[in-house]
């Protein structure tokens, strides 16, 4: 196949593995046109089956801004990698800044910022698909920006429904692991054909309640089960992460949780409606002025 080039000279940084990502390793390089620093992920085709929709979403993901938003800047297709140009933060990922701590208010705030980044790109028809804190970073002003769109799909029309298995375990919601459950579960035709339902959406939600949990906890969620197969079960089975104590006695908390955690995804709130409860309905700036 021909290749396809950025439309920037670049130059990858000696010894500058920034770390391994959902599908590929991601270097800092130089972007030689605008002297500036970029983070760069090298994608093998042999390793992801997904690449068509990848490419898709980061072409899409070019034209985009948002505050709150990896930047990406381009992409090179060749016959053996796809690289993929974006933002580079030196603050690093909020998986780091979980298992350092958090307040309350900063949990309150990345929240919120998150919150904007989901509703945005569900405005966009783009299902993020891998939403934890490990695909999520954090610039130097303190503001949080959501990337790693490595398992996202752009859906063609509203009503689309997903039905492969993408994202990562603890963060799944359960109908991932169901794909919705069947058509006729659902409509309570026994006799029908077999077809699954699928999923949308909905799975960003239930994925930015288990973030905002390890945010409140240092812990990820299912931490207390000891192997995978018993997350599986229980996110199929419809058992949402355990909540501490702490956070079960936080109204607050708990009823946001709550909300994230709805078990149906046709009840579950959209980003915007979830946006509008108290403990994400802030404005960041007044909000650190009064804590």
């Amino acid at each position: 196949m021909s290749s396809k080039r950025a439309s920037f000279e670049w130059q990858k940084l000696e010894n500058k593995h920034l770390g391994t990502r959902s599908f590929g390793d991601v270097y800092l390089v130089m972007n030689l046109r605008d002297s500036c620093l970029m983070a760069m992920k090298q994608i093998l085709r042999e390793n992801n089956s997904n690449l068509k929709e990848l490419i898709d979403v980061v072409d899409i993901l070019r034209n985009l801004d948002h505050p709150n938003l990896v930047k990406y800047y381009g992409i090179e297709e060749h016959k053996d990698e796809i690289l993929i140009f974006m933002e580079y933060y030196s603050e690093g990922t909020l998986d780091k800044a979980c298992r350092e701590g958090l307040e309350f208010a900063c949990v309150r705030r990345y929240t919120h910022y998150l919150l904007k980044a989901v509703d945005y790109i569900h405005d966009q028809r783009i299902v993020h698909r891998d939403i934890k804190p490990k695909n999520i970073f954090l610039t130097q002003k303190d503001v949080l920006k959501l990337g790693g769109f490595g398992c996202s799909f752009r859906l063609h029309d509203t009503d689309t429904r997903l039905v492969n298995y993408a994202g990562t375990t603890e963060y799944m919601a359960p109908e991932i692991q169901t794909n919705g459950g069947s058509l006729s579960e659902v409509t309570g035709d026994l006799n029908g054909y077999f077809e699954y339902v699928g999923y949308g959406r909905a799975v960003d939600i239930w994925s930015t309640g288990c973030v905002v949990l390890e945010m409140l906890t240092g812990k990820k969620p299912y931490h207390y089960l000891n192997h995978e197969l018993q997350i599986i079960y229980h996110q199929g089975s419809g058992v949402p992460p355990r909540l501490t104590p702490e956070i079960q006695q936080c109204e607050l908390t708990h009823t946001f949780l709550n909300n994230c955690f709805t078990i149906d995804p046709l009840q579950r709130p959209t980003a915007k409606e979830i946006l509008q409860d108290p403990f994400a309905n802030i404005m960041p700036q007044d909000y650190e002025q009064d804590v």
